[in-house]
């Protein structure tokens, strides 16, 4: 067993410089433990009890299975599950130590489900409490199902669950949030209606409620959304809340509430500018293609094609130009068509060789280019009437397909936008669709293509580095559902406070630090 000095969280006094280290954190591979196995640690907590010293993984040990569908089968996934923990100086160089420290687990496993294991340190009592998500209580009633160890390593032992005030029956998210003070909190969703996410102060031992809550969101049309986490940054409090997804392999967005207290009034997160698209432009030839038509925001007027990362075929043996937020238009009839390039249009004769080389628009006799639909000529249509399609003969040839319209939801705190750039819609019938393509599930995915389970909090040399937590499942490529690639990606704010716009990084480099720590709560109260 790993032997960890346990200090109490959170006042920084002051960094040990010479424990500064900078690692590459890696989303596009296993994670291996020092026994040379991938890490099988899922949908739980990244967690550090001593302020960067030693780092350690939560998760759910999922037992070896495919998922063959694109979502949750009931299945694999669902049935003998356990509850892992690793740690780690680093995030690189990882130490299992068990692969079960909720033993009473498996006791019941075989038909009930358990995730979402989330473990924090009472200062007040010198216990690690564990809370976690079990299908005894989630979509049954207003319980969460708890358990406490006198090491973070376990074993855990069930503790009676907690009952909450702020709802009748759970659905199906459970967050353990531990403020500086000592202050323990839950986040859940709710089955009854309304629907709702609300956070709950647990009493001081953290094993019941206190029957304070406050409500974060609410939302009674599909998708109801997920959990993803909570954090304090610069005085702030957030909540990141997600797209519902049942082991989905196109993601979850994230919706961002902030609030100055917990038991406080959340708010949406004000609006922040909508990222560019982070995909690379085309470049070259691909090939034909079924690509998806959506504006994204040069005239509003437009019955718009986004080329950009979706688009792809043969413009008279020429390659579209190198250039991103690459966006087509043609009127039902016209003749010309106009390119729009970050918004600045540039009209186009069909059948026309430009002198660069670059673009050439083709006629293909018999076939009119875009069967768009104009809105009014003073304001933006119906967003259906922005989508336009045409399948082409002969194979080979090029433009959008898109056979179902998207509307795009006004959510101001978007910060997981779809990868093309597109808003998702606020509604789909259900859990089958691919929100940011819906008539493919195979198509485009968020830009962080992940469901996020959790928000982490990495001590650096100069404070901390927020950073998402989620799962990227049916990822793995040997199709083994506990090998599925993690998400841990940097979250950035502005000078103001705001949460940005997430961009995915395949791998990126942080410098850790260790910060000793000085117990707020201890100076209050005393040992």
């Amino acid at each position: 067993m790993l032997s960890l000095v346990i200090l109490p969280l959170v006042v920084f006094t002051g960094l040990v410089s010479s424990q500064e280290r900078t690692v590459t954190i890696f989303n596009d591979r296993w994670r291996f433990d020092t026994n040379g196995s991938i890490i099988n640690a899922h949908d739980g907590q990244l967690v550090s009890f001593d302020g960067g010293q030693t780092y350690l993984l939560y998760g759910t040990a999922y037992a070896y299975c495919t998922q063959h569908s694109a979502v949750c089968d009931g299945v694999c996934g669902y049935l003998n599950n356990t509850f892992a923990v690793l740690s780690s100086p680093d995030l690189m160089v990882w130490t299992l130590h068990s692969a079960n420290i909720l033993p009473a687990m498996v006791l019941d496993n075989t038909h009930i489900n358990y995730w979402e294991a989330n473990v924090g340190y009472n200062q007040r009592t010198g216990r690690y409490v564990m809370t976690y998500w079990s299908s005894r209580y989630g979509f049954v009633n207003n319980m969460v199902a708890a358990a406490s160890a006198s090491s973070p390593m376990g074993p855990f032992t069930n503790e009676a669950p907690i009952a909450l005030q702020s709802a009748k029956i759970i659905s199906d998210t459970v967050n353990l949030f531990v403020d500086d003070d000592n202050t323990a909190y839950l986040r859940v969703n709710t089955r009854d209606a309304p629907l709702r996410h609300t956070i709950e102060r647990l009493a001081p031992d953290w094993l019941s409620s206190t029957g304070q809550y406050s409500v974060i969101f609410e939302k009674q049309d599909f998708p109801w959304y997920d959990g993803g986490g909570v954090v304090k940054h610069a005085g702030r409090y957030f909540v990141m809340l997600s797209f519902d997804c049942c082991f989905c392999q196109w993601g979850s967005d994230a919706l961002v509430f902030v609030a100055t207290s917990p038991i406080g009034t959340w708010l949406p997160q004000p609006r922040v500018a909508r990222p560019r698209s982070p995909f690379p432009s085309i470049g070259t030839v691909l090939g034909a293609s079924t690509g998806r038509g959506l504006s994204l925001g040069g005239d509003p007027r437009s019955a718009l094609c986004n080329l950009n990362g979706s688009w792809s075929g043969v413009l008279g043996g020429q390659t579209l130009p190198d250039v991103p937020n690459v966006v087509l238009l043609q009127a039902a009839g016209s003749p010309d068509v106009t390119i729009f390039v970050d918004g600045q249009a540039t009209v186009f004769a069909v059948g026309t060789v430009y002198a660069n080389g670059s673009i050439v628009i083709p006629q293909f006799p018999g076939h009119g280019l875009l069967e768009g639909l104009l809105g009014p000529a003073e304001g933006a249509p119906d967003p259906c009437a922005r989508i336009s399609w045409v399948d082409y003969s002969p194979p080979g040839s090029y433009w959008c397909r898109y056979p179902q319209c998207r509307a795009e939801a006004n959510w101001t705190n978007e910060v997981n936008y779809c990868a093309d750039g597109a808003m998702p819609p606020a509604s789909v019938p259900n859990m089958f669709f691919n929100p940011c393509s819906l008539d493919n599930i195979g198509g485009t995915n968020f830009t962080i293509p992940a469901q996020q389970f959790n928000i982490a909090t990495l001590y650096t040399p100069t404070g901390t580095q927020v950073m998402y937590f989620g799962e990227q499942f049916r990822s793995s490529p040997d199709g083994i559902k506990p090998h599925d690639y993690q998400a841990w990606i940097p979250i950035e704010f502005s000078a103001d406070n705001t949460m940005l716009p997430m961009r995915w990084a395949a791998q990126w480099n942080v410098t850790l630090g260790v910060q000793p720590l000085r117990s707020v709560y201890l100076q209050a109260h005393g040992p």
